[in-house]
């Protein structure tokens, strides 16, 4: 998402999410606004947490297959205070995944990848999710994405 093409305005940002149980589910729905600014500096979201870079799964992973964590979070104004990486059963239970608290405005999730094991996974379908928190945003989901193993 280019946020800093947006003119000045008022706009919503929304996630929304399926799956099985829930479809066309809003993760996210916050209404931000964009100022018109007198530098010739781009206006951002105050305080947006933002992904860029990020490892997008495909629907299906052979069994054993191994994918690299990837991604950089950025913060708008504050520091992060955690970010949560996580492989997620299809009833919602954390399979494997990784906490950091990186008290800093970015952080690379590279760091994190050793500990995320798609390699380990039994047949099935699975949620891959990165959320992040700041200041002004608790369990923001970044990434919410299904893939089945086989």
């Amino acid at each position: 998402v280019t946020f800093n093409t947006l003119p000045a305005g008022t706009y919503t940002y929304a996630v929304i999410a399926s799956n099985a149980a829930n479809r066309n589910y809003a993760l996210v729905n916050k209404k931000f606004t964009v100022g018109s600014g007198s530098s010739s500096s781009t206006s951002t979201v105050n305080d947006a947490l933002t992904i860029s870079g990020g490892t997008s799964l495909p629907s299906t992973l052979s069994k054993g297959a191994a994918v690299i964590v990837r991604g950089k979070i950025t913060s708008g104004n504050t520091n992060i205070t955690s970010v949560s990486v996580g492989i997620y059963n299809s009833s919602g239970d954390r399979i494997n995944g990784a906490v950091a608290s990186p008290n800093a405005k970015s952080y690379d999730l590279n760091k994190l990848d050793s500990q995320i094991r798609f390699d380990r996974l039994a047949a099935g379908t699975y949620n891959y999710c990165v959320m992040a928190s700041n200041n002004s945003n608790t369990g923001y989901m970044l990434v919410n994405q299904t893939f089945t193993v086989r």
